[in-house]
C-alpha cells in the first residue's frame, strides 16, 4: 500500500542542524544506546570506527579510540551486559553503504 505525500505527516524523517554540543555527553548517550542494545565491545567499536556512521565516526575522530572503550566499560558498569544476539550483523552492510563505499574509496 503506497501512501500519498502529506507535507503535514508528522512521521516524516527530517534531518536537523544542532549547536555545537558537549562531544562527552552525546558520546555517553550514543554508547549507552548501544550498549542497551546489546551490541558487544568489538561490534560498537567497529560503528565508531566506521565512516559511513558519521556522528559516531565524527565522535571518534575527535574523543579518540580510548575514550570511546572507556565510555563502553562505564555504561556496561551502569547498565550490565545485555545479550541479543550477534550485534556485528546489524553493520550496515547492504547496496547503500556498498554504493557510499564506491564513491568514497573508487578502489574498495
Amino acid at each position: 500500500m503506497e501512501k500519498e505525500f502529506d507535507p503535514e505527516d508528522p512521521l516524516e524523517l527530517v534531518g536537523v542542524g544542532l549547536p555545537e554540543g558537549n562531544l562527552e555527553e552525546m558520546a555517553q548517550c550514543l554508547v549507552e544506546e548501544y550498549v542497551r542494545d546489546g551490541w558487544d565491545d568489538e561490534s560498537l567499536l567497529k560503528l565508531f570506527q566506521d565512516p559511513f556512521y558519521r556522528m559516531a565516526h565524527q565522535i571518534y575522530k575527535e574523543a579518540g579510540e580510548a575514550r570511546i572503550l572507556k565510555l563502553v566499560q562505564l555504561a556496561r558498569k551502569k547498565w550490565g551486559g545485555f545479550e541479543r544476539g550477534d550485534a556485528h550483523s546489524r553493520l550496515r552492510l547492504d547496496g547503500v553503504k556498498k554504493a557510499w563505499l564506491k564513491e568514497v574509496k573508487p578502489d574498495a
